[in-house]
Order: C-alpha cells, then structure tokens, then sequence
C-alpha cells in the first residue's frame, strides 16, 4: 500500500518490479518509473506474456486507487508497464505512459490474466507530439460486452476464479482508440465482439487488432474512425506459442453476423484465416462476410489449412464498400 519511487528529473525512469506468487497493489500504493527522458519499465506479477526470468505471479491483483507511472516528461517515449499472472489477474486501478510534452511517442501497456482477466481500470498511452502506444490484453477467451463483468473489493484480491472467460466493457476498448491508441485482444481461444465499438474522435487513429487461436465472432457494430481493423483467427502466437491453450473441439472461424458492419473510415481492413502452428488438431473453417466499409483498403487472406475453406456472405445483403478489395483463397 506503499510508494515506490524510480523516477529520474533528467533522465530515463528506472525499472521497478514487485514480483511474488502473488502480488497486490492496494489502498493509495503507487509506482512511479516516470522519467523527464523517457518512461521506465514496471512489472507488476511477472514479464511480457510470462516470458522472462521473473517470477509469474500466479494471482495479481491492482487496486481501484493504485497509481501506475511511466510517463516521459519533457522528452522520449513512455515507458512498458506489464500487469501479469500465470492464472487470474484482477485490474481496477490507472496506468500512464504517455510521451512526452514536447517529442515522443506512448509506451506500451500488458495486462493479462493467462487464464481469467478482470479488467475495470484504466490505461493511458497517448502522446501530445507523436504517436498513440498500444495495450495488449491476451487471456485464453475474450468477450466484448455491455457492462462487463462484476466488482472485486481488495479483501478478495486472491478470490478463487470460476471461469477463463474475460469479459471487458466496450466502452472501455472505445476509450483506448478514442485516444488513439492501438489496441490488440489476443485470445488463446476465441474472441466474441457482442457490444458496439464506437470510436468517434475523428483522425485520432486508434485500431484495433484481434488475434484468436481459434475463432473469432462478431455480433456487433465496429466502427475504428480511421483507424484500421485487423483480425486473425486461428492465429500462429495465439494458439501455438502460448502453451497451445486452444480448444480444438471445433474449426477455427471468422464470422460477421447478420446485419452488422465493421466501418474503418479510410483505415484499412485486414481479415485473415491462418494456417495456425501446425497442430493437427487445429482445423479451420470459413471466413463469413456481412458489411465491410472503407475508403481504403480491404484485404481478405483464407489460408486455412482444411481443405474446403471458403471466403463467404453472411446474407444477401452484405456490402464489400472500398477504394480497392483483395480476395485470396490459398
């Protein structure tokens, strides 16, 4: 519930990692890695996806008042802060790390629960002169719903799980692009979009990018404002060099539903099969269109490995609406 303080007034901020098998940031505590040259680096439960030779965290815990900073002041990019665990991470409180005032771009932001996310926080990466960072939430499932799921007190940071399925608020992912950062959802499994995502602050040019070990369903509106949407399923980092935590119960599939559509303004708008990591197990199926619009570029790459794997509409009415579309089926 303490301070810890590697900030530097000239320099780069330094490096601060609270490491354990499990790990709590509660009450007022704060961790400031801010530097007037450029933000540090923060590691809260363990190293990006749970690489590294830190010690994972098999719980990690981030109160609602907890302050996370790696922040460039003057000069130079934010910083990376990663918020892990090797089961259930609970996030409740705020991460900065901006650019600085006058050149930089944002940093880079990790907050995951291998198994099971709760994400109720928020996340700062923007950047007054430079580029937005990205932020990157990669569990084993994702669901994209209004709301999210419920509230954890700090009495219950080390609470048992009862699903691996992460629920996040839409409106939280439409914050992150509003600010034009880019945001990546990486699942081991399966990623379901079952609220609208509405960026609406025209040319900030925050994206979205989803990655699933196996599918990817949407029933709901997308729209990026000129950012650009990429999605991939049966995804190659996603399935194979996280521990293979896919579900081959099924075929791999993207599908747009009825009636929906994904408008990336002039971004582009990338939608790929992949062939996966080459488990036999990993069966692919169609990727299934409903409207898809941009006055950029549209790009659809089917490289499933099952034979018999189609590019198709979902209805009747679906609109392909570019400057140029590309089709292929390998």
């Amino acid at each position: 519930e303490g301070q810890i303080d590697v900030s530097n007034a000239t320099g780069s901020g330094g490096s601060a990692k609270v490491l354990g098998d499990r790990v709590a940031l509660q009450g007022e505590a704060s961790i400031d890695a801010s530097g007037a040259a450029g933000g540090g680096e923060i590691l809260v439960g363990g190293n990006y996806q749970g690489s590294g030779e830190e010690l994972n965290a098999v719980m990690t815990f981030v109160g609602a008042d907890v302050l996370i900073n790696a922040d460039a002041v003057t000069g130079g990019d934010g910083g990376t802060v990663i918020v892990w665990a090797d089961d259930t991470t609970r996030y409740f409180g705020s991460i900065s790390a901006r650019g600085g005032s006058e050149a930089g771009d944002g940093g880079f932001a990790e907050i995951s629960g291998k198994e099971s996310l709760v994400y109720r926080g928020s996340v700062y990466l923007s950047s007054a002169t430079g580029v937005s960072g990205s932020v990157l939430f990669d569990p084993k499932n994702i669901v994209i719903a209004d709301g999210g799921g419920g509230t954890v007190e700090d009495s219950d940071a080390f609470a048992d799980t009862t699903t691996s399925t992460v629920t996040i608020d839409a409106d939280s992912i439409t914050t992150l692009t509003n600010a034009g950062t880019a945001v990546t959802l990486q699942a081991n499994n399966d990623i379901t979009i079952n609220e609208t995502i509405n960026s609406s602050n025209a040319g900030a040019g925050g994206s979205i990018a989803l990655q699933a070990g196996r599918s990817i369903l949407i029933n709901a509106d997308i729209t990026t404002d000129n950012g650009s949407f990429t999605a991939v399923a049966n995804e190659t980092t996603a399935n194979g060099v996280v521990e293979a935590n896919r579900d081959d119960s099924s075929m791999a599939v993207f599908t747009l539903g009825d009636g929906f559509t994904i408008d990336a303004g002039s971004g582009a708008i990338s939608i790929t099969m992949s062939t996966g990591a080459g488990g036999t197990g990993e069966t692919s199926g169609d990727i299934t269109l409903e409207n898809l619009i941009t006055t950029g570029h549209i790009l659809i790459v089917q490289d499933g490995q099952t034979d018999g794997s189609d590019i198709l509409r979902t209805s009747a009415d679906s609109l392909l609406s570019a400057t140029s579309i590309a089709l292929d089926i390998s």
